[in-house]
């Protein structure tokens, strides 16, 4: 169960962030109206209406939240997703190659994957 847990959260995580804007990610205020999470990527018809993708829009009251917010999303862009994906699977592979149930050293890797999937820690 455990490592079929950490290949589905892999997956997942693999999935999404093949759908999503290239990373790295930025976070910037946009005045009164709070903050906002930019792709890296231009995009755009023509080089003089490229702009950067929005991602994320956070709120501005409280503006701190906001700012915090959109500083966390920013730094879980699609590299940071997929090189947890690769944790995922190489934990996932350290349990079946020794047939061995969740340890020490599987166990936060399970507490992630099961966090990441809204699944209770088994």
């Amino acid at each position: 169960m455990s490592a079929e847990t950490l290949r589905r959260a892999a997956a997942l995580m693999r999935e999404r962030a093949a759908s999503a804007n290239g990373g790295p990610w930025s976070a910037e205020a946009i005045g009164s109206e709070g903050h906002r999470v930019y792709g890296a990527a231009a995009v755009g018809i023509t080089p003089r209406h490229k702009r950067r993708p929005v991602v994320a829009a956070c709120t501005w009251e409280p503006f701190e939240a906001g700012r915090s917010d959109a500083v966390h999303i920013a730094s879980w862009h699609p590299d940071v997703a997929l090189a947890v994906a690769g944790w995922l699977d190489s934990e996932a592979k350290y349990l079946e190659d020794f047939d061995i149930a969740a340890d020490a050293t599987t166990r936060h890797a399970l507490t992630v994957a099961c966090a990441y999937l809204g699944e209770e820690t088994s």
